[in-house]
C-alpha cells in the first residue's frame, strides 16, 4: 500500500518547514526508515531553471535545506541534482539551492552524461536514457514543485523525474 503524507506550512521560514517536513517523514514511520548511515543520498529537486525561490519555478531552498539537514542527521552523505534546461550553475545560484547546500552540508550535483537502460517489453519505448549519475546513489528523495505545465497541465513527483534525463534529450 502507498502512503502519502500531507501537512500544512503556512510560509517557507526555516523554523515552518523544518517542523513541516520533519512532521511529514514522522507520519511515514520517520525518515529513519528510508535513509541510512552512510548511504549516499540524491535529493532530486526541481531547477527547471534559474528562477528565484519567489517566483514559484523551482523547489524552495528552504526545503531542500530542511531535507538535506533530515538526511545528514540520519548520517547520510547527501546530495542536491537537477539537469536544468539553463545553465546549472546559474540555476543553482538564482534559485537559492547552492545556497541551501552550502548551509545543509551538501553537495551539488549535475545530472549529466546519459546512460541507456532497456525497458521491459510491454513499454512504448525499448530502451530510456537517464544520468549515469544517478547509479551512484543509494536512495532518490523526488523534491518537486506542484506547478502548472504547458503540456502535462501540472508537474509533481513523476514529471520531476524528468530531470534525470540529462541536457535536452
Amino acid at each position: 500500500m502507498i502512503k502519502v503524507s500531507i501537512v500544512k506550512c503556512s510560509s517557507y521560514s526555516s523554523i515552518e518547514v523544518q517542523k513541516a517536513v520533519k512532521e511529514a517523514f514522522d507520519s511515514l514511520g520517520g525518515l529513519e526508515k528510508f535513509v541510512k548511515k552512510g548511504q549516499k543520498v540524491l535529493l532530486k529537486a526541481n531547477l527547471l531553471g534559474a528562477h528565484a525561490p519567489e517566483a514559484g519555478v523551482t523547489t524552495h531552498p528552504s526545503i531542500v535545506k530542511a531535507v538535506a539537514l533530515l538526511c545528514k542527521q540520519q548520517g547520510a552523505r547527501v546530495f542536491v541534482g537537477d539537469s536544468p534546461a539553463d545553465d546549472f550553475e546559474k540555476s543553482t545560484s538564482i534559485s537559492g539551492i547552492a545556497e541551501a547546500c552550502n548551509s545543509a552540508g551538501a553537495k551539488l550535483v549535475k545530472l549529466s552524461e546519459p546512460v541507456e537502460f532497456p525497458t521491459l517489453k510491454h513499454f512504448a519505448a525499448s530502451s530510456l536514457f537517464v544520468s549515469k549519475k544517478l547509479e551512484d546513489f543509494d536512495l532518490i528523495i523526488n523534491l518537486p514543485k506542484l506547478k502548472t505545465h504547458v503540456f502535462t497541465g501540472f508537474t509533481g513527483a513523476v514529471k520531476n523525474l524528468y530531470g534525470c534525463v540529462p541536457g535536452k534529450i
